[in-house]
């Protein structure tokens, strides 16, 4: 390890389904990009279906119109043949499906570096705030500028991580709606007979203000590598709060205070749910952030890995380093007003999205 820049191999597992969108104009739109057969999405190939005799114009009727049924009836027949790719669908949705990001050479699933840098970035910002809530925060203060070239995170890379698949997730908002004078938990549908109006009570169902993402599962592994340049930063004389930052560079240092920060986001949105719990299925959440909790080490001078939370679904108080509430209750006018969580459902568990567990290889280790 040189001693300018400490480079760590690191091993990425997947502890709940985590999405990372490659922007709205590559989602999955039903009747042009894919159609729907026997619960699964056949992903079409416009070059295919011309080489098997569709007339473009034919197709371009379709695909202006989103016709979805005579776009099916004209492949039907050699559907599997005209499609790039064939996957579950896991419930039915009005909404495009999430595409995730892709290595553009390979094709593959990727997190990007910047992503985790990002959700690195939240936590750091709280670290850094050290419980203070200011009124109008301007985060130069804490991070340095970029263009004074004193920027924290310039210091800290993180490479991407490449996946080799991906799999079609259903999600649902649970979300805090007025019972009387009181809050109580529910899961957001759309009022029978009114598709385009929401509606929110007790009951879970499937389908209705559901979105389908393409998601990494649980389970699912890569590598990525973390480079920290201490010696760059400490070389920045005027950096305001230098001592407490030179903490971050020491890798161990960095995951105790990941994992810190995890452990009481976890433990107030379990707070949140027991709170309010009325809606079906909660206590299914409740089990998944206790056993997602479970996988942050105790506190440890050498401590070898982290649980991070990051991407879509993370929602308000994750991505912003959750620096401005000490818990989530949601008090009598509202004040704190975020109360909607995007929960994802996979083979019957109810999953917050997003969390993933960062360990330091060492040389020679066997995977």
């Amino acid at each position: 390890m040189d001693t300018v820049n400490k480079k760590y191999d690191i091993e990425l597992t997947v502890l709940s389904p985590l999405a990372i969108g490659a922007g709205a104009e590559r989602d999955w739109v039903k009747g042009m990009d894919f159609v729907v057969k026997d619960n699964n999405i056949y992903l079409l190939n416009m070059k295919k279906m011309i080489e098997y005799g569709i007339n473009p114009a034919e197709l371009t009727t379709f695909f202006a119109s989103k016709n979805h049924r005579g776009l099916l009836r004209k492949v039907e027949r050699f559907l599997g043949e005209v499609s790039d790719r064939i996957m579950s669908l896991p419930a039915d949705s009005n909404n495009d499906i999430k595409t995730f990001i892709k290595n553009e050479l390979s094709g593959k699933p990727i997190i990007p570096g910047s992503s985790l840098k990002g959700a690195l970035r939240s936590v750091i910002l709280k670290y850094l705030l050290r419980g203070e809530r200011p009124e109008r925060l301007n985060e130069k203060n804490y991070f340095g500028d970029a263009n004074e070239g004193d920027e924290l995170m310039r210091f800290i890379k993180i490479s991407d991580a490449e996946f080799e698949d991906t799999a079609l997730v259903n999600t649902k908002i649970f979300n805090l709606h007025k019972v009387g004078n009181n809050w109580e938990g529910g899961w957001k549908h759309a009022f029978r007979g009114r598709p385009g109006s929401p509606a929110t009570d007790n009951h879970f169902n499937p389908i209705g203000f559901n979105t389908i993402y393409e998601s990494l599962l649980p389970s699912q592994r890569s590598r990525c590598t973390i480079m920290l340049s201490e010696l760059g930063f400490n070389k920045i004389s005027t950096h305001s709060h230098l001592e407490e930052k030179e903490e971050l560079f020491n890798i161990h240092e960095l995951f105790n205070t990941v994992n810190q920060h995890t452990y009481d986001y976890i433990s107030k949105e379990i707070d949140f749910f027991n709170n309010y719990s009325q809606a079906e299925n909660s206590n299914k959440i409740i089990s998944q952030l206790n056993r997602i909790s479970n996988e942050i080490p105790d506190h440890d001078e050498l401590c070898d890995s982290c649980v991070l939370k990051m991407s879509a679904g993370s929602g308000f108080h994750s991505i912003t380093g959750d620096w401005q509430y000490e818990d989530y209750a949601i008090n009598q006018v509202g004040e704190q007003k975020f109360k909607s969580r995007k929960i994802a459902i996979y083979r019957e568990r109810f999953y917050p999205m997003g969390f993933v567990k960062l360990f330091i290889r060492r040389q020679g280790q066997i995977q």
